[in-house]
């Protein structure tokens, strides 16, 4: 018996422990895959090391460690060697791809947001202070000539009608500052003032013959500065009603005489606020040149023709200067700027002209020079107390 190999493995090894099952989530999933062809390898594999372990001890070699078996458990069993359910793949792939739970992705988007609140900070700060420099650029006052040897301008505009197309012709310069509410009379506008203005031009589109057309003091500005001086004296009176007033010439070397216009107030509290009259009458001229081969005096008529005037409030007034003075000026002269404008319109029997003895009305002189004019074409004399 010494000599045999034992049939059964000695008490050592049978007194080994069986490998237990570990009870988790993972070898609950694995219980499967080990049933069936898992449970005859694991039978196959025992018996096999049941023979190693005797062979050994036969040999003289002893058992193997224990170390070794369990490690090949504990790897059948580890988490790496079982199979992930898909969910769990779903959940980690998330946990990987999610924005908010990597390491920084908070202080990422705080970045982003304050960077994004600093862009629309700086575009509305360049949108404000943008339009404050344009409206800036825009309120700023126009350069203006005030120099008195330079020859003015007229803004007249013509048409058809026979008067000026711009019903309001607000001065478009800026003069030096107008006079304050106490340097005018305490009943303004009431009261008689002195209009000294000057001949600024002279426009003969009405007439085939511009000597038919003339205005008194028959010198633009431009012509001679001296000469061009003209002084309307007009008497301001109270309507019969609150802000109604009538206006009446006076004195006035002009050959224009009206009394009781009615004196209307325009644009009331704003800048361009201005009295207004118009009155229609026919205009004589004497023509500068003979009309007729014998050289006979004439008398043009311009029937219809219009006068109006725009005394402003608020605009101050260029002419004259403080060193010039004009001898008919007898009243106090109207404080701000002021236009007086004639007007006439061409068309047939414009102008009628007639000789003339001792200011006695003779035969109409029927000439090939008096041919009629369109309707549209004017004939104009303009006086201002500012330069355009």
């Amino acid at each position: 018996m010494s000599g045999q190999i034992p049939k059964y493995p000695p008490a050592a090894l049978s007194d080994e422990p069986m490998p237990k099952r570990i009870s988790t989530p993972a070898g609950d999933r694995l219980s499967t895959i080990i049933e069936g062809g898992g449970a005859s390898h694991l039978s196959r594999s025992t018996r096999s090391s049941s023979r190693l372990s005797m062979n050994r001890v036969s040999a003289g070699l002893g058992l193997p460690p224990r170390e070794s078996h369990e490690q090949s458990y504990t790897t059948i069993w580890s988490d790496a060697n079982l199979p992930v359910r898909d969910s769990e793949k779903v959940d980690r792939s998330w946990r990987d791809d999610n924005f908010f739970l990597r390491r920084g992705g908070w202080k990422r988007l705080i970045l982003l947001i304050l960077i994004f609140v600093i862009i629309i900070v700086g575009v509305v700060l360049g949108l404000v202070f943008g339009l404050k420099s344009r409206n800036s650029k825009q309120s700023a006052p126009p350069s203006t000539k005030t120099n008195a040897d330079t020859t003015p301008t007229s803004s007249f505009s013509s048409s058809s009608s026979g008067s000026s197309s711009d019903p309001d012709p607000t001065p478009t310069h800026t003069a030096a500052a107008a006079p304050s509410a106490s340097s005018t009379p305490s009943k303004f506008p009431i009261g008689t003032y002195s209009m000294v203005t000057y001949l600024s031009t002279v426009q003969t589109n009405c007439t085939s013959n511009p000597d038919t057309w003339t205005c008194f003091p028959y010198s633009t500005y431009g012509e001679n500065q001296a000469k061009s001086m003209t002084t309307f004296n007009w008497n301001i009176t109270a309507g019969s009603s609150p802000d109604t007033y009538k206006i009446s010439s006076t004195d006035d070397p002009f050959s224009v005489s009206f009394s009781n216009v009615d004196l209307n107030i325009v644009d009331k509290g704003q800048a361009s606020e201005h009295y207004m009259f118009q009155l229609t009458y026919d205009k004589q001229v004497q023509p500068s040149a003979s009309l007729t081969d014998d050289d006979a005096t004439t008398t043009c008529f311009y029937n219809a023709t219009t006068f109006q005037s725009y005394l402003y409030t608020q605009m101050a007034k260029d002419y004259p200067s403080s060193g010039i003075k004009d001898a008919n000026a007898s009243y106090t002269e109207w404080p701000f700027a002021m236009r007086v404008e004639e007007v006439a319109g061409g068309g047939d029997n414009v102008p009628n002209c007639y000789k003339t003895n001792n200011n006695v009305v003779g035969d109409q002189i029927d000439s090939d020079s008096l041919k009629p004019q369109a309707g549209g074409e004017l004939c104009d004399c303009l006086y201002l107390n500012w330069f355009p």
